[in-house]
């Protein structure tokens, strides 16, 4: 989708300004549109780790100790460049932050679990404090 999102912005930049070469029209929609782009360049970095596993796993290394924790290295590697994504455009961001609560699935399956503990919590306090007598 990003590549298809540059084409069009290419194509419609060469409409208006065609004497600047391709590397300087791609670096000039780069900067201008960067918030777009960036967390996908991140995501492509993030998947690096799992390139040069591949290269590194064969037969004869496959069941090795040292590749079973490279293994391990990798899959947390390629959490982080959705945590770093996440974090910048949704956490910092009030509005999309409470989108993220009201309407996306894990949102509302956090704020389920969320709410959960406090319904137990009054229960136990209507019930005189007396965890024996509370119902769920």
């Amino acid at each position: 989708m990003n590549t298809v999102v540059l084409e069009h912005l290419l194509r419609h930049r060469r409409r208006f300004v065609d004497s600047d070469s391709l590397p300087v029209q791609v670096y000039l929609i780069l900067r201008k549109h960067k918030d777009f782009f960036i967390p996908y360049l991140i995501q492509a970095v993030g998947q690096f780790p799992a390139l040069l596993m591949d290269f590194i796993m064969t037969c004869s290394t496959a069941n090795t100790i040292l590749v079973a924790r490279l293994t391990l290295v990798v899959a947390a590697l390629q959490i982080v460049p959705f945590a770093i994504t996440f974090y910048l455009y949704i956490y910092l961001s009030p509005v999309y932050w409470s989108e993220f609560w009201n309407s996306s699935p894990i949102g509302k399956c956090l704020m389920k679990v969320k709410e959960k503990p406090q319904i137990v919590y009054s229960t136990i306090i209507i019930n005189n404090n007396n965890p024996s007598e509370t119902h769920l």
